[in-house]
């Protein structure tokens, strides 16, 4: 037996609620189990009950083993003075509160229909990916869109924690947060470490100084990116030249990311982390206030226009210093690129504000950009279309996505809207 499961069976009361008693007799009802909350302190928060015809307002502590109540040292914590009765599947022990009052115990053992556990265990023994993959085709199109947003909203609520933890860090300085956030990301996995520390050294407002003048912007990026020690051509020596006059000015000579950090194994040439570099001093010369900028315009198609600008005339012609392309062309970021920029940063960006904020409109406007973008194709969201979920945005790929790295994977089933419907019917 699990506690896991013990709350489950408490929260939806599937357990015969008829002639209730008390391990010690007394009569029991059962008026408002209460609310399951996941924090330190009792399982379930402002609940009601009636022991023989007296009205008890307070929470719900769960354990396997009534004995489990010593074993956490809820006996000497007043937090959980609060709790009116104790719910288990064994009663093993009485046990008291830091009052020294003893508490009521309701065992559960005897009162749950055998059908429930085999439905749970049915589940987690499955060997599939998609552990409810032979019922999942039972689930109502509702708890289909219910499961999604659930899990798009878990997934922005993980990501708004980093940044708000981030903005912390940045003494509430949203515009950096923005940029170090958009930056993690611009290496498209491979590299998003070395964007990542080239975004915590390079900071953003000194970046602001010079949108007006691209080839510094690219000279500080690569410049502190360590892409400027071989001066490999007549480009490299005068970004050289330009960067250690703005590294001396700014007093960051000498904190180069060191080359060697730089992935571009198995790269294609466009998207070398030098074409990458290219194309994000492209963009931040063209959005000068780039937090700004990413909340405030409403337009998805705005934004990634935004983002589509030309390379400098250099890089229409190479992908690396001294390094030419076969044929030249303006090398802007892809609009798919683009769009996954938006999905891991501009979403979370808008949600974290909303939490910040307290204001309901850029969350509303976080998933609005999610459902502008298409779905994402890999293996995960393919999975899903297997088992009879069509995927209309990128809403649905990062709710998908979400589903099957938190739940799935996890096990999570009793927390899981398609897992508690089948448990449950």
């Amino acid at each position: 037996m699990k506690e896991s499961l013990l709350h489950f069976i408490w929260q939806y009361l599937h357990f015969n609620v008829k002639n209730l008693s008390t391990y010690s007799g007394s009569e029991l009802t059962i008026i408002k189990q209460g609310n399951y909350q996941h924090n330190s302190g009792p399982d379930f928060e402002n609940c009601q009950i009636m022991i023989d015809n007296i009205r008890l307002v307070g929470n719900i502590e769960i354990h396997v083993n009534s004995s489990d109540w010593n074993k956490h040292k809820h006996q000497h914590d007043p937090a959980y003075d609060t709790v009116i009765l104790h719910v288990v599947w064994n009663h093993d022990q009485d046990v008291l509160n830091s009052k020294g009052n003893e508490i009521p115990v309701l065992e559960l053992n005897g009162r749950v229909p055998q059908s429930l556990f085999s439905r749970y265990e049915r589940l987690i023994s499955n060997r599939n990916d998609i552990l409810c993959h032979d019922e999942i085709e039972q689930l109502p199109r509702i708890r289909k869109l219910e499961l999604i947003d659930k899990a798009v909203s878990l997934r922005l609520e993980q990501k708004s924690n980093i940044i708000l933890g981030r903005l912390a860090e940045n003494k509430n300085d949203w515009e950096e947060t923005a940029y170090q956030t958009l930056l993690q990301y611009f290496g498209f996995n491979v590299n998003n470490e070395a964007f990542l520390r080239l975004a915590q050294t390079l900071p953003y407002k000194l970046i602001k100084k010079h949108v007006d003048q691209p080839m510094q912007v690219e000279a500080l990026l690569f410049g502190v990116a360590g892409f400027l020690h071989d001066e490999s051509d007549q480009y490299a020596v005068e970004l050289r030249q330009e960067y250690e006059f703005l590294a001396t000015k700014y007093q960051i000579i000498g904190r180069e990311i060191p080359k060697q950090q730089w992935k571009f194994l198995r790269l294609r040439p466009a998207n070398f982390p030098t074409v990458r570099i290219a194309q994000l001093a492209s963009i931040l010369s063209a959005v000068s206030n780039l937090f700004s900028f990413l909340i405030n315009e409403k337009s998805t198609a705005v934004k990634v226009d935004a983002f589509r600008k030309s390379v400098s005339a250099y890089w229409q012609k190479h992908y690396d210093f001294g390094k030419e392309y076969k044929k030249a062309g303006s090398y802007m970021m892809g609009r798919k690129s683009i769009e996954n920029l938006f999905v891991n940063t501009v979403a979370p960006l808008l949600a974290a504000y909303a939490v910040y904020l307290n204001q309901e409109s850029y969350m509303r406007q976080a998933l609005e950009l999610l459902e502008d973008i298409k779905p994402e194709q890999n293996k995960i969201t393919r999975l899903w279309e297997d088992n009879g979920f069509r995927l209309s945005s990128a809403l649905d790929s990062q709710g998908l996505i979400m589903q099957y790295n938190h739940f799935c994977l996890e096990k999570r089933c009793l927390e899981c809207v398609a897992g508690t419907f089948i448990i449950r019917n």
